[in-house]
């Protein structure tokens, strides 16, 4: 019960046998996981029952195919007492990416693994991402084509809908760790075992999640259920004092961190705080709505009264449109309207102007203070009255 793997090849007619690899002792089960790359040259075997030490339970072995001899690549990766490290198990469509699924770790909660090869050892990428309550996350595991999208499964979760509803979840590389993507997707009801299997598309934007023991077509005839997964890039550049979305085509809305508010009027994909603070945006894309991480804005640089002689404004008392001149083009103008208070009324943005119409707030007669701002450095506040002098 060591058990085996062995390699075929396809001649035109018939399979031939190009390779057979032996588990290392009695009762491994080695071969009980498989997963070969796109090309076929490199296979990824599962022994979950391997003892490498008391303190050890389950083995991964990655074969690589060179000139027809399938040679270890790099050492095997071994787990931790009692995991079953090597229970689930899926190589990336390029080979270099492997997902590995410890599904018995911490009393059956689960542990589920990303690895990476650097050319000499596979290497842990990121967190590792744990499951709770005996509920074995990683018992189906599944990547994308270039291992930056993969899926856990959790079949022993206890839901909403109760003991072993199951459940999946949906991660992405950002460059630094593993993000989960949406929510999770749980069973429908009581004992379905979601995410026992599990399979992710090539590009990462589509994951089928199966519920074994689901009663949908009769008792536990099965069921498997499509996402599209709804990817949004809502990484933000800092140019100066000017915040980008990078995600383009989408819609966008500027939030102030400290209170969580919409800034009215900034819906461009680009914005100028006026002031120092911490902004989000909101982007739309896709079909899609997610937000942005804070990003800290520190105004140290702005030059008051820099926008020269040619920069007017009228009429002064105003109606409901105040004219703005400002002498010289300009890609960003961000306008602030504040009433005596110092309260913010308004907030409008404008791009690659020379001169712009500003629709004054509803309001009562009064003073009101206009601050514009040109890029992020150039900045000029004046008074105007509403209503009769």
């Amino acid at each position: 019960m060591s058990g085996s793997a062995f390699v075929y090849v396809w001649d035109g007619t018939s399979w031939q046998q190009t390779a057979s690899f032996d588990g290392e002792n009695a009762q491994d089960l080695f071969g009980a996981e498989l997963s070969l790359s796109d090309d076929g040259h490199v296979m990824a075997v599962g022994a979950y029952l391997h003892h490498e030490s008391v303190n050890s339970l389950g083995a991964v072995y990655v074969y690589a195919e060179n000139g027809g001899n399938w040679v270890l690549q790099g050492e095997p990766l071994y787990g931790d007492s009692l995991s079953y490290f090597g229970g689930s198990l899926a190589l990336s469509g390029d080979g270099q990416t492997l997902v590995v699924g410890a599904y018995s770790e911490n009393g059956e909660s689960g542990n589920t693994y990303v690895y990476v090869w650097d050319g000499i050892a596979w290497q842990q990428k990121g967190s590792s991402i744990a499951g709770e309550n005996g509920e074995r996350m990683g018992k189906g595991v599944a990547v994308n084509e270039d291992g930056t999208v993969f899926c856990t499964g959790a079949p022993f979760f206890h839901g909403y809908y109760g003991p072993n509803t199951g459940r999946a979840q949906v991660y992405a590389w950002d460059g630094s760790d593993w993000n989960q993507q949406g929510v999770d997707v749980e069973g429908m009801l009581s004992g379905n075992e979601c995410g026992n299997a599990v399979a992710v598309s090539d590009d990462g934007s589509i994951v089928a999640i199966g519920a074994f023991h689901s009663d949908a077509g009769g008792f536990h005839s099965g069921n498997v259920r499509v996402f599209e997964i709804c990817l949004i890039n809502i990484s933000l550049t800092v140019s100066g004092t000017t915040l980008t979305a990078n995600q383009s085509n989408g819609t966008y809305q500027w939030l102030d961190c400290e209170n969580g508010i919409p800034i009215t009027g900034a819906t461009s994909q680009s914005f100028t705080p006026s002031q120092s603070g911490t902004y989000a945006v909101v982007v739309t894309a896709n079909g899609c709505v997610d937000t942005s991480a804070c990003e800290e804005v520190i105004i140290t640089s702005v030059l008051p009264e820099a926008f020269g002689e040619d920069f007017n404004f009228y009429p002064n008392p105003v109606g409901d449109k105040l004219y703005v001149k400002l002498g010289t083009p300009y890609a960003q103008i961000d306008v602030f309207v504040r009433d005596e208070l110092g309260r913010l009324l308004a907030h409008e943005a404008y791009q690659q102007v020379e001169d712009f119409v500003l629709d004054m707030p509803t309001g009562k007669e009064g003073l009101y203070f206009i601050q514009v701002l040109a890029d992020g450095r150039r900045s000029r506040v004046f008074k105007v009255q509403r209503g009769g002098l």
